[in-house]
């Protein structure tokens, strides 16, 4: 049978390897935000580094476990197992989505202040 997917809904544990592994990325753009901000404004407020940091770690987390079941590896030529789509759990969904709109709603409050 050809074009078969099977649909795997993906652990917690998972997600949550998921989410702090694009969340480093996502601090690490935080940080560059700051020195951003910092060489703009002066000075900065004392807690825009924190800000900063909060909101690069649910940003960039929940983007990339949002994100990281779509992308889809190349299947392997004359491989007997047909490859799997992983699919998230609706919890791990609205979970993921609050992080994001937490992590927006913190910079863009940061950001009109």
């Amino acid at each position: 049978m050809q074009g078969v997917e099977q649909l795997r809904t993906k652990d917690p544990l998972d997600v949550t390897i998921d989410f702090f592994l694009t969340s480093i990325v996502g601090i690490l753009i935080g940080v560059g935000v700051y020195f951003a901000l910092k060489n703009l404004m002066q000075p900065p407020p004392r807690y825009a580094l924190c800000v900063c940091l909060f909101a690069g770690f649910t940003l960039g987390g929940s983007l990339g476990a949002l994100m990281r079941h779509r992308v889809q590896q190349k299947p392997r030529r004359n491989s007997l197992i047909a490859p799997m789509k992983e699919d998230l759990s609706p919890v791990s969904k609205i979970v993921l989505w609050m992080f994001l709109i937490l992590g927006c709603v913190s910079l863009g409050g940061f950001l009109l202040k």
